[in-house]
């Protein structure tokens, strides 16, 4: 049955996530995961060592003003930029 009804007691529920980018690499993560913990693992696993982190309307996020976790992040994107030693992306 391709139609949609109204009648039916069947529910969808989709948990809400916020996605970590690195590069093309797009990552989905559970909101209630440690910000500080996921970023970090994430930046390791990739050999980055030294990074900015940045929401998908272009604010930074320093480490003081980390979210606990993702929670506030719903739905959103959150993307890792490597920075080269000089301090430049």
């Amino acid at each position: 049955m391709n139609e949609w009804d109204t009648s039916s007691t069947t529910t969808w529920s989709v948990e809400p996530v916020a996605y970590v980018e690195v590069g093309d690499e797009k990552i989905e993560v559970d909101i209630n995961a440690s910000f500080a913990e996921t970023i970090t693992r994430i930046a390791r696993e990739r050999g980055i060592s030294r990074f900015n982190v940045q929401l998908d309307d272009g604010e930074f996020i320093t480490p003081r003003d980390a979210p606990e976790t993702f929670e506030s992040l719903a739905g959103r994107t959150v993307s890792i930029v490597p920075v080269d030693k000089a301090g430049y992306c």
